[in-house]
């Protein structure tokens, strides 16, 4: 069994694929698997997986029916057995270093849920986010961690995984409240070891983090009562009765239509 098993889901970002599974094949730590997750991807996503799988026999690949990011990424993890996972967008890179420098923070530190690091972004923009050393009371105010965190599966499964009945709305920071809320907190590497990639489909969804993240986060609120202030709370509620109940369940497109129809 490899150490660590990194996950790429892929929907509609089949043309960025190869080079991200390429700095995972180029990492300095070796005791790692790939799985591959095919979303019902609309674009050649099957055909561009089927020529790395050709090349590279050991990378696991699997098929989900559209699931939506919080699914898909369940059934990624869920498939392997693993002692540590790591999720990587397939637009996305990390350093040749990534897998060695936070599987040692995660071996040294038994008590410590998930590790990240600094982000530097790529592509259309060139800059550089220092994300702040991990504190819980600070991540009730908002989330500051990135989705590619290499995460300790024990912890993951002490919490539940990722809750299905998000269907992929600030996901990352649900799983980051659910965690802390256990005890398994993060720890900051200060490098720059992940890549994001800031291309022309990060303006889709800059649209909607400004028109939906607020709601999304009263949301979370509301689930998770016991470690939110009761202020926050109430206010919470009273943004969450304008909107249907399974309104985190649906995808964007059936969002944007209740939006309309009301």
């Amino acid at each position: 069994m490899n150490l660590v098993n990194v996950i790429i889901p892929v929907y509609n970002q089949a043309k960025y694929l190869e080079e991200c599974v390429q700095s995972v094949l180029n990492q300095s730590f070796k005791k790692y698997s790939i799985t591959i997750i095919n979303d019902d991807s609309p674009d050649n996503a099957k055909e561009v997986i089927n020529k790395i799988s050709l090349k590279h026999k050991n990378i696991q690949i699997l098929y989900t029916p559209d699931l939506g990011n919080t699914r898909c990424r369940n059934v990624g993890i869920n498939g392997t057995k693993s002692k540590y996972f790591l999720l990587l967008d397939a637009d996305d890179k990390i350093h040749k270093d990534f897998l060695k420098e936070t599987i040692k923070v995660l071996d040294d530190n038994p008590e410590i849920g998930f590790c990240y690091t600094d982000t530097q972004h790529f592509g259309v923009a060139n800059s550089f986010w220092e994300q702040p050393d991990y504190n819980f009371f600070r991540l009730l105010q908002g989330n500051y961690i990135c989705y590619c965190s290499l995460i300790r599966r024990i912890a993951f499964e002490d919490v539940g995984g990722y809750n299905p009945e998000n269907y992929g709305y600030q996901e990352d920071y649900e799983l980051w409240l659910r965690l802390g809320r256990k005890g398994w907190y993060g720890k900051h590497i200060p490098k720059k070891l992940f890549y994001y990639q800031i291309h022309d489909n990060n303006n889709s969804r800059s649209k909607r983090t400004v028109q939906f993240d607020p709601v999304y986060r009263e949301f979370l609120i509301t689930w998770y009562p016991e470690i939110f202030p009761e202020q926050l709370q109430e206010h919470a509620k009273q943004v969450v009765s304008q909107y249907p109940i399974d309104f985190m369940n649906v995808d964007h497109a059936e969002q944007e239509k209740y939006l309309k129809e009301n």
